[in-house]
């Protein structure tokens, strides 16, 4: 008879799980392994009727505890994921407040505006008018030197 083994915690679950009736891991499709008729016997201790039957019992409550182990496994991870989406709408709701509060304080930037050509222009723009203050506080440092040497060499 054919089952799968947990690699994480090697639980024998039956053929057709995708999931670790132990731990909830996904198991891998490699994990396939026999099991001898005895040793599932032997949990019954014979093979007769009601041997078959105590092992069907014993299958029934098997899934049955399977099922509630993993209905609570999911409501668990249910909850979990719903405490993080209550988490990610309070940061989302906190970086609107801060767009606004930069938006009041700073006006419409047309930096920040969606059009690709609209920012790259302004970007431009801005990086144009700093070269031109740059460069006109060297060229007054310039005519300021030339114009100091020129009237310490005129004296």
């Amino acid at each position: 008879m054919e089952a799968r083994q947990c690699p994480s915690c090697h639980a024998i679950n039956i053929l057709d799980s995708r999931y670790c009736a132990s731990c909830g891991l996904t198991l891998p499709e490699d994990t396939l392994i026999f099991i001898s008729e005895s040793v599932l016997n032997g949990l019954s201790g014979s093979k007769n009727a009601e041997g078959s039957s105590r092992e069907q019992d014993k299958s029934a409550s098997l899934t049955q505890d399977i099922s509630s182990d993993l209905y609570q496994m999911l409501k668990e991870r249910i909850q979990e994921l719903s405490n993080e989406l209550k988490n990610t709408q309070g940061e989302v709701i906190n970086l609107r407040s801060r767009l606004s509060t930069f938006e009041r304080r700073y006006g419409n930037l047309s930096i920040l505006s969606d059009g690709f050509l609209r920012r790259s222009f302004n970007i431009w723009w801005h990086t144009f008018i700093a070269q031109l203050i740059i460069s006109g506080v060297i060229y007054l440092v310039i005519i300021l030197g030339a114009v100091l040497i020129g009237y310490l060499s005129a004296a």
